[in-house]
């Protein structure tokens, strides 16, 4: 259910923010590199060397940093193809892990389509039973380069531990490559929720970018690649532990009859902070 609202709030914030009436905001010169992370320090990272810490049966280990199977969300189709996320098996029974590792280091989602059901993959930081690791305030970013084509829905996002917060530090629609959605959502009262969506005047699905947030307890700043993008005061829900995914979605109401697959979406890393 929680999904499904999701996916209606998101509608009705891109209806009133996204394309024509969406008057561009370019993104700043390159004269600053981020915030000053100098009073931080490292509280969770993954370069993505390694899948031994992705573990899919939603039970918390001490030995993992990510899980599968603790959301459902982020898929929907405009042409009556089915979906699913990983480990859901497939119509018919077996499964298609969604995970490889990029030679070098980094981590590849694909979205690919078999027969007419969509698999892809959303992992977080806590187990089922919200075992894991969660933060509240800091500094949380990724690196990555997002898939192109009509459909795509690539995001990275943080759920509160209680019910009702998301921060969604992007989301991406591949039918406009070079645009963001930022969107702060209080799901207990939408009228609190905030959403900035633009266009950063950048390619986006041709190379890596960052996308990070500084959090505190008065202002949450949006980045990318180093510049200051938005400002909001912090919401009265935000003021609490989050926990961090990141996913491959497909739809959220956009026509999928042309998603490419496979649709690939590319993490460097997912690094967060917290000050000292």
């Amino acid at each position: 259910m929680k999904a499904i609202f999701r996916t209606l709030f998101l509608c009705a914030i891109l209806a009133i923010f996204w394309a024509p009436r969406v008057s561009a905001q370019s993104i700043p010169p390159a004269a600053n590199k981020g915030p000053d992370l100098t009073n931080y320090n490292l509280t969770f990272s993954d370069n993505f060397s390694s899948l031994s810490t992705m573990c899919n049966d939603g039970l918390f280990k001490p030995s993992c940093k990510w899980y599968n199977g603790t959301e459902r969300c982020c898929m929907s189709t405009t042409d009556g193809s089915g979906t699913g996320m990983f480990p859901t098996p497939l119509p018919g029974g077996g499964s298609l892990n969604p995970y490889s590792l990029i030679s070098g280091g980094g981590l590849n989602i694909s979205l690919t389509k078999v027969g007419k059901y969509w698999n892809s993959g959303v992992f977080t930081s806590v187990a089922s039973n919200k075992q894991g690791f969660s933060q509240q305030y800091g500094y949380f970013e990724i690196s990555a380069e997002l898939p192109p084509g009509p459909g795509t829905w690539p995001a990275f996002w943080l759920l509160s531990k209680t019910p009702g917060g998301e921060l969604d530090i992007f989301e991406q629609y591949g039918r406009s490559p070079t645009s963001i959605c930022i969107t702060l959502h209080d799901w207990t009262n939408h009228t609190n929720s905030k959403s900035n969506c633009f266009d950063t005047g950048v390619a986006l699905t041709t190379g890596y970018h960052t996308y990070g947030m500084l959090w505190d307890a008065n202002n949450m700043a949006f980045y990318l690649d180093g510049n200051l993008v938005w400002t909001v005061p912090t919401l009265a829900i935000a003021k609490q532990p989050y926990y961090v995914l990141a996913d491959l979605g497909i739809g959220s109401g956009w026509p999928t009859d042309q998603t490419p697959s496979p649709s690939i979406m590319k993490i460097k890393y997912i690094h967060v902070y917290q000050h000292n």
